[in-house]
Formats: structure tokens, sequence, C-alpha cells
């Protein structure tokens, strides 16, 4: 939330002044009625030191005509969905031999906990406390979700 504050930027003294900051903003914007934003939320990372925001899309992805007709699978998402959410998991873990887990993984979880834990990915990264490579973060990211969920991956 502190690297994305400065980058905007947004000048405050102290973590919840940017928070608060943050909150006007996004405000503003659903009342304001804009299209790509349903929400929002402020969650911990998994230091339980780093703050988070998570913001939640609303609208809906560009459809290619012959994806229109396709049913979707068990958990409502449909193939172009699924096949997104492999591409935004595969750009930040740089992990194709585990594209079978995340197509598992875009299937059976819902896309929030997905984006998640490519965010806790992305800000380790960030951090530059990579002890092994982000697919093995990810894995164990998302792992906790599923086992959260009563999932077993």
């Amino acid at each position: 939330m502190l690297k994305l504050a400065n980058q905007i930027p947004i000048n405050a003294k102290q973590a919840k002044h940017v928070k608060q900051e943050f909150k006007k903003a996004c405000e503003g914007l659903i009342e304001k009625g804009f299209k790509l934003l349903a929400g929002y939320e402020f969650k911990k990372a998994v230091d339980g030191k780093t703050e988070l925001i998570v913001f939640k899309r609303s609208g809906s992805v560009p459809q290619n005509k012959k994806l229109i007709n396709r049913v979707p699978n068990n958990n409502g998402k449909e193939d172009f969905e699924i096949d997104l959410l492999v591409e935004d998991i595969l750009e930040v873990c740089e992990d194709e031999k585990s594209t079978g887990f995340y197509k598992k993984v875009a299937r059976l979880l819902p896309q929030q906990d997905i984006y998640q834990a490519i965010s806790e990915v992305k800000e380790v990264r960030d951090l530059g406390e990579i002890k092994k490579n982000k697919g093995a973060i990810f894995t164990s990211i998302i792992k906790k979700y599923a086992r959260e969920r009563g999932l077993d991956l």
C-alpha cells in the first residue's frame, strides 16, 4: 500500500493517513460510478506487518465471439476466465512447468484468492525476500487459502 501511495503520489506522514486517503479516493471513484471498481479492502500480508490494499474489480471482460457460447465450468468460470487467471499467475511466477497446477487453482479457487496470492508474491519479490522461486511462494500461499476453504490441492 505504501509503495503504491508513493507512486501515485499520496504524501502522508503516517500509514494511517495514507489509508484514509485511499479510502477517500476509492469511495469517490465508486460514488462517481467508475465501472471497474466494485470495492476494496485492506489486509495484512503474509509477513503480518505489511498492509495491502485489495481492489475488487467489476465490469465484464471483453469476450471473443468464439467463447460466448461456451458453458461455464462447475465454479461458474468460463474457459477464457480460467485462461486469463493462469496467464496472470504465470506472468508473476514465471514457472511454465506448473501450468497444469495453475489451471487447477484457477478452476477451483475464487478469483479474489488468486489475485491476493499474486499480490503477496509480488510484495515478497519487490522486498527482495525470495528464498525459493516465485512459483513455490505462490503455491505455498494458494494452498493455505485452499485449506481455509476446505479444498485439497
